[in-house]
């Protein structure tokens, strides 16, 4: 049984998933296995994917999501350690033995996070808040990305200073590292979410038993970011809006989450429609309209 095991869910990667896992394989820390979930892709992304014995494929036959997926490989696999790593992202070589490292000798860390950076070095946003009611409110509305500086928003954490290594509320499940045994206290990735919010719910589901999550500024990855999102941006924000609402039904009250949810439909479409024109992004128009579409007939016809 290997230390670590490296989960990496793919859908229509591409050359990305490739430089990834030769960066884990270029590592100094050798006590891992990747595990690669396919989901139904299209692209031939796993075909150049070296083949070594610290590596396995799961082909899926359709596209099961991200929770799923990642239960799939926890569930045929035990490790000291689970590694949730996105395939758009290239590790430093140090990278793994210093995460281990960094959370063998912590034991108030439970989930840890490192700094993530673009092609040009600069630091990217990477960790997230517990939302509260008002601060969906403010994301629906607009208020958040009119005046972000007052209005934070409701998860991603714009005004935390990535310089400095902190307890945080969530980090990005990109590079989510946690020890296996944390599922036995508070159980798998909640598989009513396809994508977004399924780590937020795992980290919350951790805090409320005592468990922390960290972000190491000295650990470092370079995150490419949007990912496959962007080959389907009108499905991206579908998704993203019907895990949000997963999320408020699940550790809201029933009187926030009726209130949220008819925000969701009468203002917060007209709301992004003004940023899209504001902006002269008339092409994402054709994108909002799917997302409202995909919405309206799962959560209002269904």
């Amino acid at each position: 049984m290997s230390e670590l095991l490296i989960v990496i869910v793919n859908w229509n990667s591409g050359e990305q998933l490739q430089r990834c896992v030769e960066s884990v394989l270029n590592s100094t820390y050798n006590s891992y296995k990747i595990h690669i979930y396919d989901n139904c892709s299209t692209d031939n992304s796993i075909k150049n994917i070296p083949l070594y014995d610290n590596v396995e494929i799961y082909k899926g036959a359709f596209n099961i999501g991200f929770s799923k997926a990642c239960n799939h490989i926890i569930k045929l696999n035990k490790s000291k350690f689970v590694l949730l790593l996105n395939p758009d992202t290239v590790l430093e070589k140090h990278t793994l033995s210093d995460a281990i490292n960094f959370i063998n000798v912590n034991n108030n860390v439970h989930i840890l996070g490192v700094r993530h950076y673009n092609e040009y070095g600069m630091t990217k946003t990477s960790c997230s808040r517990f939302p509260t009611f008002r601060g969906f409110v403010y994301d629906i509305i607009g208020f958040s990305k009119l005046w972000p500086y007052k209005f934070n928003p409701a998860t991603v954490m714009t005004d935390l200073d990535y310089n400095k290594s902190q307890y945080v509320d969530q980090v990005m499940g990109a590079f989510f590292l946690f020890p296996f045994e944390l599922l036995t206290e508070i159980g798998l990735f909640d598989e009513q979410y396809f994508v977004y919010f399924e780590e937020l719910d795992f980290s919350y589901r951790a805090f409320k038993k005592g468990y922390m999550s960290y972000y190491c500024t000295d650990i470092a990855i370079f995150h490419k970011g949007g990912g496959t999102s962007e080959q389907a941006l009108g499905k991206s924000l579908y998704y993203l809006l019907n895990s949000r609402l997963k999320y408020i039904k699940k550790h809201f009250t029933p009187v926030e989450y009726y209130f949220l949810f008819i925000m969701t439909f009468l203002i917060e479409p007209f709301t992004r429609l003004f940023f899209l024109v504001s902006n002269r992004q008339f092409k994402r128009l054709k994108d909002l309209f799917e997302t409202y579409k995909f919405l309206y007939f799962d959560k209002i016809l269904k």
